[in-house]
């Protein structure tokens, strides 16, 4: 059977006629009828001023002998805290009844700040309910319910219901007690896939030790399916939503003879609001690629952050010609010519960089706006909205740029406030204002030239560059405090640069509904990647202390942290839970981008017994699950050909992980790593090497090793030849040790290896890479 929306369209707009923003729990019961979701309780509800007695005549038609009586009213959210809820017999309801209404303590529970006792007495009554007697325990009671967020608009959870569904939640892992998804990104499918995972499918159906089938998949798959459904039908998302969902909770459903029976629900609504207008996001392209830039706050006397960001320009692609300043009483700065306004300029210019104090950036704007001579600005203001006194400030800018909107040209595109800048590598620029001594830039790094590395937060963009050997992304955008663009804009536009593998987002807060932006955009990255792209997320506030720290950051309100994570991970996404984490993430993105991930399976080969153990240790957890490969026999043997012929055997036994101890050479570690390659069990190398044996080259070169790491017949040549030339498969390098090895670790990852300096953490970080390349390479996604 469909669900009937034209049933429950004219249940909320009865409700809403009646002045009302949302359902009484009978009405939950209707709604659910109409949606064909579960089997609701017979009911009757006893207003205060009707008469008590009749209700036996009702509870006759009923056929049943207990009931439940539980006190109706909208600010009474846990009926059974304030005693409004008893379970009696069909003669002893009349009385219950008068006692709920005589004792039950309304007054102490107030949700909107009105206390019941200044609510008319004949809103609220109590309701009378067929008592359900069903299979009672841990895992018996199914929670469903959605909420409107602010960044993902709404998502829907399913998991343990009753009073154990707060307590297990937080005490669970993620998706253990309850799960979430996003109706924008998943469909009906991928939400009953995500319950499957829970404890509560567990314990419904057989999956759970000695316990019986309570419930058929078809009957779930029926109920999430109208309730998907349904929360699409009133959502944000679809533009002919008669009414916007703000809450909806059933909280249990029972489950009796195989159906589900619903005992209890809430629902909120609210009327239709309008979206917001969409910034003209096509002029990022001019934005990223423009043909010529106007500087502002430059000084003609000193190296302000002005001064550097021309010289950058200068040093770049862009010639005096092609840049402009805006400065009163002086007529050019370093070849480059100054224009005391606006309205000056020669040309509409597709750039302008803007770099004053906050108190001046109004004006500025305006400036530009109204003389509609620039395409696009970055807004290098500091403290613009976030030092106290300036809010009135960035509320003025995002104004200014709203009231831009009706213009003909719709007006310019801003990056910021609080942005520290660009860089563009194809539209060769830089207008970070750091100097370049402080951060040098290696151009030949590999690991930069497909990252587009889009954060809120600037200088965690400059502290990546910095601890990932001076890469130079393909794109460094900060979007500070996104009065206009944000970065779900400008990931969305990157998509569709083919030299971007590496999509690497740092977020504090979004904008409303761009957190499901940026989940959608991930899902079409994806799609269309081939397994070639990879989508890295740092989302700030994951404790309440993050939240308020996000906050207070970038004046932007950090949403909920578990949702963000569970929907942007079923999206595709990587999500990183620390610095570090995501830094390697990047790192290992980079280098694996061109290296396909065919399955788990990994085949390791280290010099110390202490790596094999942690390798195993941690092939496994809460958001990974590798496997060691079982070797084929043919692999077996080669490998005990190999360790005969370095004399070796005596010492190696022929296993996975494969420890060769100190005494192993140079090549023997090469050798084997090519015999994984060809094993068709194997799906990544993990090579590992603690370097201290005399048996290895592995120090820089002027030592006692002469050219040490240099040599051809070094380790470390070795490994990039065959790499290079031999092996095909995702190879990851270990070298867990002090400085002293840091040439090592740089020449193998200067030629594209990825090198990690500890082996727990790179299977940890391998493992979620891979994990997002197999479960999540080609997803579902609803447009």
């Amino acid at each position: 059977m469909r669900a009937d929306f034209e049933k429950s369209d004219l249940i909320l707009k009865n409700a809403f006629m009646d002045g009302r923003n949302y359902l009484h729990e009978h009405e939950v019961y209707d709604l659910l009828t109409a949606l064909n979701i579960g089997v609701p309780p017979k009911c009757s509800i006893v207003r205060f001023t009707e008469e008590i007695d009749d209700i036996i005549d009702t509870l006759d038609s009923f056929g049943f002998d207990k009931f439940v009586c539980k006190i109706v009213n909208p600010l009474i959210i846990h009926k059974s805290d304030v005693g409004g809820v008893e379970i009696v017999g069909k003669e002893d309801v009349p009385d219950t009844i008068r006692r709920i209404f005589e004792t039950v303590p309304i007054g102490q529970a107030e949700i909107t700040g009105e206390s019941v006792d200044e609510i008319e007495k004949s809103t609220y009554g109590v309701l009378v309910s067929e008592f359900i007697d069903s299979p009672r325990g841990f895992g018996h009671e199914l929670f469903i319910g959605t909420r409107d967020t602010r960044e993902f608009g709404p998502v829907i959870s399913a998991g343990l219901g009753g009073i154990e569904t707060e307590l297990y939640s937080n005490e669970m892992r993620r998706g253990r007690a309850v799960i979430s998804i996003s109706p924008g990104v998943s469909d009906e499918l991928e939400f009953f896939d995500a319950f499957t995972e829970t404890i509560s499918y567990e314990n419904l159906t057989v999956r759970a030790r000695g316990h019986a089938r309570l419930i058929e998949d078809a009957v779930l798959k029926q109920a999430f399916a109208h309730f998907h459904a349904f929360v699409w039908r009133y959502s944000r998302l679809n533009p002919d939503a008669p009414f916007h969902l703000t809450e909806c909770e059933v909280n249990p459903f029972l489950i009796d003879s195989g159906a589900l029976r619903p005992v209890d629900g809430l629902l909120r609504f609210r009327e239709v609001m309008p979206r917001e207008s969409d910034p003209p996001v096509g002029k990022i392209a001019k934005l990223l690629k423009p043909e010529n830039i106007c500087v502002v706050g430059v000084s003609g006397k000193s190296m302000n952050l002005g001064r550097i960001i021309l010289n950058k320009l200068l040093n770049g692609k862009f010639t005096p010609d092609k840049l402009a300043i805006l400065k009163s009483g002086c007529d050019e700065i370093d070849g480059v010519k100054c224009y005391s306004s606006a309205a000056d300029l020669p040309v509409k210019f597709d750039l302008a960089v803007v770099s004053v104090s906050a108190d001046q950036v109004l004006a500025i704007v305006r400036d530009f706006i109204d003389n509609g001579k620039t395409e696009s600005m970055i807004l290098i203001a500091s403290a613009l909205g976030e030092k106290e006194g300036s809010e009135n400030l960035e509320l003025e800018l995002k104004d200014i740029i709203r009231e831009s909107r009706s213009r003909p040209d719709r007006g310019p595109i801003i990056v910021g406030g609080n942005s520290v800048g660009i860089i563009s590598v194809p539209g060769g620029y830089d207008t970070t204002f750091q100097p370049s001594h402080k951060l040098p830039m290696n151009p030949d790094n590999p690991i930069g030239g497909k990252v587009a590395f889009v954060s809120q937060s600037g200088a965690f963009i400059l502290t990546r560059i910095s601890k990932l050997g001076g890469m130079v992304p393909r794109y460094a955008i900060s979007t500070g405090n996104e009065a206009d663009l944000s970065v779900t804009d400008f990931v969305e536009h990157l998509m569709d640069d083919p030299e971007v593998k590496v999509f690497a987002c740092y977020i504090e807060g979004m904008k409303r509904l761009h957190g499901l932006y940026l989940a959608e955009t991930c899902r079409r990255v994806l799609n269309n990647s081939n397994g070639e792209r990879t989508f890295i997320v740092y989302k700030a506030g994951r404790l309440s202390e993050g939240r308020s720290a996000a906050s207070g950051h970038t004046a932007a309100i950090a949403g909920d942290w578990d949702v963000a994570d569970e929907i942007l991970t079923r999206s595709g996404a990587i999500v990183a839970r620390s610095f570090e984490e995501f830094t390697d993430l990047i790192m290992l993105a980079s280098c694996l981008s061109d290296r396909k991930v065919t399955g788990n399976r990994i085949a390791a080969l280290t010099n110390a017994g202490y790596e094999a153990v942690g390798i195993a240790d941690n092939i496994r957890g809460d958001r990974h699950s590798l496997e060691l490969a079982n070797l084929t026999d043919e692999t077996k043997s080669k490998l005990a050909e190999i360790l005969m012929k370095y004399n070796i055997d005596n010492l190696v036994n022929v296993r996975n992980p494969l420890d060769l101890t100190p005494m192993a050479v140079d090549r023997t570690h090469i050798e084997i790593a090519k015999i994984f390659n060809s094993d068709p069990n194997v799906d990544i190398i993990i090579q590992s090497c603690v370097p201290f044996t005399s048996m290895m080259k592995t120090l820089a070169p002027g030592g006692l090793e002469g050219d040490g790491i240099e040599h051809p017949d070094s380790f470390t040549q070795l490994l990039i030849k065959a790499h290079r030339e031999e092996i095909g498969k995702p190879l990851i390098m270990v070298i867990d040790a002090g400085e002293q090895y840091d040439p090592m670790a740089k020449t193998l990852l200067d030629a594209g290896i990825p090198v990690f300096r500890s082996a727990d953490v790179a299977i940890r970080t391998i493992g979620m890479y891979v994990r997002a390349k197999i479960k999540f390479g080609s997803p579902r996604f609803i447009s």
